[in-house]
């Protein structure tokens, strides 16, 4: 009886938590599309309301096009064949069987092993002992601008290495249309001018780049624009949000996610083509790279690009799940990419530059994932995207999520736990801001040193300059926070429930947590 006792006291306890949070009842509340919550539940693949594709595509074993395991024998050849092969009959699984398989031998020529169609998965035996390595023993070749280093941090030039495994898709294409209407963040329809070339189900591009110095100061209000933030200045305020087209009524576009920015129609927001390659994924393998040295940050090309396993550019409904990365100096990326997940990742051995990071892509999930090899940048995001979530990611007590300038927007660090060291977020002086409208913490443990009165606008420094975020549930070593610098604040130093606002956003947009997702935190 006592237990029992017990067990409803703290459901009540838990139900009065949730029924208390004044930022959640907002967003459940009837005028939702003012709540300050952007709604984050269309992240991932399948806007994560299933599992991710258990694809049935022909078998290309890489064992069948000349591969061998534990031989000592470059595969890299193979595996570029194994890929054509697939991409020829229009999608395919390259199959790795358990072993240890060689790219970037001395003998391999140091260019990229590319992607260049959709439908393609590499699936190995298992990221564990006795599963599929695939082992980079060289860099790649330098490209780009020739080094020259002037001596001052943050102000080098330096040719950049380019990843193993990467596409290198163009999925931006021409303007469609231009939209009339203002729009508010959280509604689901647009106006435009002409639905010339719109089709059901298809992807578009929602696209700002305006120059305007009165449109960027309104855009990045209250921040006020310092001289130094070259690339706000002349790239202009810019904005990519990708979606899809649930219906067309005359002028008037419905899409099947909520805009996550506020479209002022004054500013020339445009419609433009957005055409991914989709379903490409890793599954079940063990990369690992040859980087041996300690990483200096902006110290080489090496340093910095050397040893980047995969790389997705223009891609949609694409997955890493349940890989290992050791020695690299990144172990994924995707750029320019939309509703893609990548879920249960470790990061492991020496470490390099970047976690699993996104840039300006739309919709991504990164998903449990563990860096224990301290890459200098922790899992984050950069550039111009919007709606991405980091859920359930942990990394070490010396380092910082990533927030890399060049104008992200509202994204989501959900029960993430890992250090505050606000050196680590990433981004130059002239990318500045390093984040703006909606950047959200909700339930981030910290460990490590506390900080105390800690700002968002650095007083001390030229870099870590955020938009006023919204922190929930803060809690871990007893940090505080600059409150004036801060759009809301609730419940810091004590966890909240909901515990992840992902997923109590999908539970409120689905009835339920979708089960994959529960499975993954037992």
């Amino acid at each position: 009886m006592r237990y029992t006792l017990l067990i409803i006291a703290t459901l009540v306890s838990v139900n009065l938590m949730a029924q208390d949070l004044k930022i959640w009842n907002d967003f459940t509340s009837k005028n939702r599309v003012q709540a300050i919550l952007p709604d984050f539940s269309y992240a991932g693949v399948f806007y994560s309301e299933k599992a991710l594709p258990e694809v049935d595509y022909k078998v290309y074993n890489i064992t069948d096009f000349g591969a061998k395991a534990n031989d000592g024998k470059s595969d890299k050849k193979a595996i570029v064949k194994a890929i054509k092969a697939a991409e020829k009959n229009g999608s395919g699984i390259i199959e790795f069987p358990a072993g240890r398989f060689l790219i970037n031998e001395d003998n391999d020529e140091k260019t990229s092993i590319f992607i260049n169609k959709g439908q393609i998965v590499f699936r190995g035996a298992g990221d564990e002992k006795g599963g599929t390595e695939i082992f980079m023993k060289n860099d790649m070749k330098p490209v780009g601008t020739p080094d020259k280093i002037d001596g001052k941090f943050g102000n080098k030039r330096m040719k950049h290495l380019e990843p193993i495994i990467q596409t290198k898709h163009k999925a931006f294409g021409d303007k469609l249309a231009h939209i009339t209407e203002d729009a508010h963040k959280g509604v689901y329809k647009v106006n435009v001018n002409s639905t010339k070339g719109l089709r059901k189900d298809e992807y578009i591009a929602i696209e700002l780049a305006n120059k305007d110095i009165e449109v960027i100061k309104a855009g990045i209000a209250p921040l006020k624009l310092d001289e130094r933030w070259k690339q706000i200045k002349t790239s202009g305020l810019m904005i990519k949000e990708i979606h899809r087209i649930k219906k067309i009524k005359g002028n008037q576009v419905e899409l099947y996610e909520p805009l996550r920015i506020d479209v002022v129609a004054d500013w020339n927001f445009k419609i433009i083509d957005y055409q991914p390659l989709e379903y490409i994924g890793f599954e079940n393998i063990h990369f690992i790279g040859n980087f041996k040295t300690r990483f200096k940050h902006h110290g080489s090309a090496v340093d910095d690009t050397g040893w980047m396993f995969i790389s997705l550019n223009g891609v949609a409904s694409s997955w890493v799940k349940n890989c290992t990365f050791t020695d690299c100096t990144m172990p994924v990326a995707f750029k320019g990419s939309a509703y893609s997940t990548a879920i249960d990742i470790k990061i492991k051995g020496n470490g390099g530059h970047y976690g699993v990071r996104t840039a300006g892509s739309t919709g991504i999930l990164f998903a449990l994932i563990d860096d224990t090899a301290s890459q200098w940048h922790a899992t984050g995001v950069a550039k111009p995207g919007v709606g991405n979530v980091i859920w359930r990611c942990t990394y070490n007590a010396d380092r910082c999520w990533e927030s890399h300038a060049t104008q992200p927007r509202a994204t989501l660090f959900d029960c993430v736990k890992g250090g505050f060291e606000k050196g680590f977020a990433g981004g130059a002086v002239t990318s500045l801001p390093n984040h703006l409208h909606d950047l959200v913490l909700w339930n981030f443990e910290e460990i490590g040193e506390p900080n105390e009165n800690m700002e968002w606008y650095a007083s001390d420094s030229k870099f870590w300059k955020f938009y006023p975020p919204i922190i929930v549930g803060f809690h871990g070593v007893g940090t505080t926070f600059d409150e004036s610098q801060v759009q809301y604040i609730e419940s810091q130093g004590k966890k909240v429930e909901p515990e992840s606002l992902f997923e109590a956003q999908l539970k409120y947009r689905l009835g339920k947590v979708p089960e994959w997702l529960d499975s993954y935190k037992k």
